[in-house]
C-alpha cells in the first residue's frame, strides 16, 4: 500500500469502554496492482457495535459503496450493505497481474446482510454485461444469491449469449447446506 492517507479520529467513552470516532480519506493510494484508487471512510467504535457510516472507494470508472453495523454485544446484530459499480473485469485482471487471461466486460453488484453473526442473512445480485473471454462473445451474466439459517442458495443464474439465430440461454439453480455439506 501506498499513498497520502489522512486519518482524524475522535477518541470518548470511559477507559473500560471507550468509543472512536475515525474518518480516513486517501485521494490516490496504491494498492497491490491497482494505482489511482480513492478511499474515504467514516466509521464508529463502541463496545456496542462497529458503525460503518459510510464507505466510498473508486478506481478507474468502478464505484464502490458500503454502510452498516455489526454488533459486538447480546445478539451481535449486522445490518450491512455494499455496491459495486463499473468494474472492469480486464482492467481487474491486469491490476492482478493476470493480464494473459484474456477477458473482459463490466460487473456490478449489489450485497445485503442481515441476522446476527452466529445466524447471518444475505442477499447477492450480481450483473456482468459485454462479456467475452478467449476471443469469444459471452454475452450478459446474471446471479441471484442468498444466505438463510445456513442455507446458500443460488435462486437463478442467467447467461445469455448472443448468436446468429438468436441468443443462447444457461440458467442455473441450486442449493448447499453450510453445515450438513449437502446439495
Amino acid at each position: 500500500v501506498a499513498g497520502e492517507l489522512r486519518l482524524d479520529a475522535g477518541l470518548g467513552g470511559a477507559v473500560t469502554a471507550p468509543s472512536v470516532d475515525a474518518t480516513v480519506s486517501a485521494p490516490v493510494l496504491a494498492v497491490g496492482g491497482l494505482s489511482g484508487v480513492s478511499l474515504d471512510v467514516n466509521a464508529q467504535y463502541s463496545p456496542a457495535a462497529v458503525t460503518l457510516r459510510q464507505l466510498n472507494a473508486a478506481w478507474q470508472d468502478a464505484r464502490l459503496q458500503a454502510s452498516g453495523r455489526v454488533g459486538l454485544q447480546g445478539r451481535q446484530p449486522v445490518a450491512l450493505a455494499a455496491t459495486l459499480e463499473r468494474a472492469n473485469i480486464a482492467a481487474l485482471l491486469a491490476a492482478l497481474g493476470k493480464a494473459d487471461i484474456p477477458a473482459e466486460g463490466t460487473v456490478a453488484l449489489r450485497a445485503n446482510a442481515s441476522g446476527t453473526l452466529a445466524n447471518p442473512r444475505a442477499e447477492l445480485a450480481v450483473q456482468a454485461a459485454d462479456l467475452a473471454a478467449y476471443g469469444e462473445t459471452v454475452g450478459m451474466l446474471t446471479v441471484g444469491a442468498e444466505l438463510v439459517d445456513r442455507n446458500l442458495r443460488l435462486k437463478a443464474l442467467r447467461l445469455s449469449k448472443p448468436q446468429p439465430d438468436g441468443d443462447g440461454s444457461l440458467t442455473a439453480r441450486g442449493s448447499y447446506h453450510l453445515d450438513r455439506h449437502t446439495i
